[in-house]
């Protein structure tokens, strides 16, 4: 699948099957956050924000069911100027700035291999070096 080219409804897609195979047990709600995110975020992050909120969906969710009024005070913000949900930015900025979640705190414990650390730095210089779709043409 060409990330460039991916729409609304793949990442959906992919979504419910990483939901599957892995058996995360996320709700169908989900999924159409996740697209909103990807599109928002860029679709080269596609896979790692897709697993990660998969991932943590449960315990997200019960973080934000239990927000005070303050802490809906910049979600709303940035929802107003982003045009994505408050809730949805609620979410990315608890598993980005928020406590790590019990998943987080176990994958915190492993380090990387070299050939882990080698294939994320060849996707960093790929990424920089690619020319964006826009200019192309």
């Amino acid at each position: 699948m060409n990330v460039r080219t991916m729409t609304r409804d793949d990442i959906i897609a992919y979504s419910e099957r990483e939901n599957e195979v892995n058996q995360y047990g996320a709700p169908k709600e989900a999924f159409a956050t996740i697209a909103d995110l990807v599109m928002y975020m860029g679709r080269e992050l596609y896979r790692p924000i897709t697993r990660l909120l998969l991932a943590n969906w449960r315990e997200l969710q019960g973080r934000l069911a239990s927000f005070k009024d303050s802490e809906w005070e910049l979600p709303a913000k940035v929802a107003d100027e982003s045009g994505l949900d408050k809730r949805s930015v609620a979410l990315l900025i608890e598993v980005l700035e928020g406590q790590d979640t019990t998943i987080q705190a176990e994958a915190g414990k492993t380090t990387l291999t070299a050939a882990e650390r080698a294939m994320i730095q060849e996707h960093l210089q790929a990424s920089r070096t690619e020319v964006p779709a826009e200019q192309e043409q």
